[in-house]
């Protein structure tokens, strides 16, 4: 991303460099459904106290795990997600997320990058909608694959 997003901000992003080995030899220890702030804690308090159903626009899903290279050791974090800047896949974490589902289904980082590729193939930035096409749907639509 070129400048910051929300989530980013408020979800505190911390970008990884990860090793450079094949995804495939990068094993996944933990796996969840996460969500992660985009807007400063105090709103987010006050919309937690109304919120009915515990899940309102204010939160940014993604994907997230820590995986094992069986090739140089490393451990790192991997970021599967959808905004406004379109697919991304990335080495990093959020700091600030909150593990909504985990899953502990043994599989690599390219048997789930495969489920990220196949999760709205052709979706772009210009596709994202803050209501009907956005972050949260495209999370639970990848979980769903998982």
């Amino acid at each position: 991303m070129s400048s910051s997003s929300s989530a980013e901000e408020h979800g505190g992003w911390k970008l990884h460099t990860g090793c450079k080995c094949p995804f495939s030899k990068k094993k996944l220890t933990q796996l969840w459904l996460i969500e992660t702030p985009v807007t400063h804690g105090i709103v987010t308090t006050v919309l937690d106290l109304f919120s009915i159903s515990g899940q309102h626009p204010v939160f940014h899903m993604a994907i997230q795990c820590i995986y094992r290279c069986s090739q140089c050791g490393s451990v790192d974090y991997f970021t599967f997600e959808f905004s406004k800047e379109g697919k991304e896949a990335r080495c990093g974490e959020y700091k600030n997320g909150k593990r909504l589902k985990s899953c502990d289904r043994g599989m690599t980082l390219e048997e789930l990058y495969q489920i990220y590729l196949s999760t709205w193939p052709n979706a772009k930035g210009s596709d994202y909608d803050t209501v009907n096409h956005n972050c949260q749907h495209f999370a639970r639509a990848m979980w769903a694959k998982i």
